[in-house]
């Protein structure tokens, strides 16, 4: 046997495997004994049959057939052994089989085609140790702990009458009403309704509707001119004007509890209110680092992907597609949809094109930045992969350990290859003052990349 390699396109490697004749013969005698040890020819005890018999039973194209997938089987697992292909999936013949079988003689040599998908060739980026970013900055709002409280407060508020006065925003209003078009008199499909609750904010309904409830007394019925908008749910009320008759029937007024340690205890386990406001300002100055570095992130990734050229073997992204899709499948069911029609047989080859290409954009992201770490020898720690396994065990024990060290592993590293492009690059931080670039937020400077 003799076996040429060569690269093909896709990360794959071919080869080409010659059987010299006295291999082809060896094997279809093989064969033919073999069947006749085993076939059942009436009349015959198995193993008994005639020779001539058993060719002319089974028949002679059926024999060579079964020759030539021996042959090709028993010498592609000599050649894989022979070259050693750091192989990521199964070999599969290059050459259609019915091709290979017109060609092939008992006697003769035989040659046939084989590939198989490896590990792509990552060439990444010049300068990809000197990158220029810019990504947009995420400073911290201070309003965001008065909303949030200002949300609990409304969430514990209580409703207590308001007959004594008008309406105004912040109340709760139930009324009956119903709706005309302008311009034909026409009643507004779904326009109407009895004993509705409403509150009373400038956000709800259509624009104009609650300021025109504002005012209003108890039992008092009033026309109230809207105009849809343009871009309206219902394209044949887009635009139009409205006359709504509303009568105010109830009215209620919402008490917000005191803003003090009581309302932070009930609400949280904090003892007082300035606590609470600690916290929450703790983490929402955590969110808006986090979404920062989420920025500068994508920034860097998106850097190194430009210019970096790998080609992807189907292998890997069939394995991606279907951890995609399985990602997918599993939240739906955590999320109580129905799985069963979404993932029915004929939408399951809809679903996984809609996955290529997102699975092919993080074997490249995922591709450049373990190339990264391997050239600049970058590994994680073992002292901070067991701190992280722990405390992923220690929350949820019925993890599988082995799995939780895989997702660690790859977390750890992937954030000290992104902090190592960080500490490397130069970065411009765009914030809400800065002006606009005329480039994307994330485009590499060749020219500072190359003087570096």
């Amino acid at each position: 046997m003799k076996v040429t390699q060569e690269k093909r396109p896709n990360s794959q490697i071919g080869l080409s495997i010659e059987v010299d004749e006295a291999s082809t013969k060896l094997v279809y005698d093989k064969m033919v004994q073999k069947l006749m040890r085993t076939a059942r020819i009436p009349g015959f005890r198995p193993g008994k049959a005639p020779r001539p018999i058993v060719l002319q039973y089974l028949g002679k194209d059926y024999i060579k057939a079964e020759a030539l997938k021996e042959v090709i089987q028993r010498n592609l697992e000599q050649a894989q052994s022979q070259v050693k292909v750091p192989a990521i999936g199964e070999y599969a013949l290059t050459d259609p089989f019915d091709a290979l079988y017109s060609q092939f003689e008992p006697g003769k040599s035989l040659t046939f085609q084989a590939a198989v998908d490896v590990e792509p060739e990552v060439t990444l980026r010049e300068g990809y140790e000197s990158l220029s970013i810019k990504y947009a900055e995420v400073p911290y709002d201070p309003t965001r702990v008065d909303k949030a409280l200002a949300d609990h407060r409304k969430r514990k508020a209580t409703s207590i009458p308001a007959a004594d006065r008008p309406a105004q925003i912040g109340d709760i209003a139930v009324m009956d009403f119903s709706g005309k078009t302008v311009d034909d008199n026409a009643e507004i499909p779904g326009g109407s309704a009895m004993d509705f609750q409403i509150e009373l904010q400038e956000s709800q309904f259509i624009p104009g509707f609650v300021l025109g409830i504002v005012g209003m007394s108890l039992e008092e019925t009033k026309e109230i001119s809207v105009r849809f908008p343009d871009q309206y749910a219902q394209e044949d009320l887009q635009g139009r004007e409205a006359v709504f008759t509303v009568t105010l029937k109830e009215l209620k007024e919402q008490q917000l509890p005191d803003l003090d340690d009581a309302f932070a205890k009930e609400i949280s386990e904090f003892e007082t209110l300035d606590a609470l406001k600690a916290e929450l300002e703790m983490r929402y100055r955590e969110e808006a680092e986090a979404e920062a570095q989420g920025n500068r992130d994508i920034a860097i990734v998106d850097a190194i992907l430009e210019g970096t050229t790998l080609e992807l073997p189907a292998t890997l992204v069939d394995r991606e597609v279907e951890f995609l899709a399985n990602q997918t499948f599993q939240d739906f069911q955590r999320r109580g949809i129905d799985t069963n029609i979404l993932f029915s047989e004929e939408n399951i080859p809809k679903i996984r094109a809609q996955f290529q290409e997102e699975a092919a954009k993080r074997l490249k992201r995922t591709l450049a930045l373990a190339e990264v770490a391997r050239r600049e020898k970058l590994t994680v720690e073992q002292a901070a992969l067991d701190v992280r396994v722990e405390e992923l065990l220690s929350a949820s024990p019925d993890l599988d350990r082995r799995a939780v060290i895989e997702f660690v592993q790859n977390e750890l590293l992937t954030q000290k290859i992104l902090d190592w492009l960080a500490e490397h690059s130069t970065i411009e931080l765009i914030t809400e003052s800065s002006p606009i670039p005329s480039t994307d937020a994330n485009e590499v400077n060749d020219e500072s990349s190359s003087d570096k």
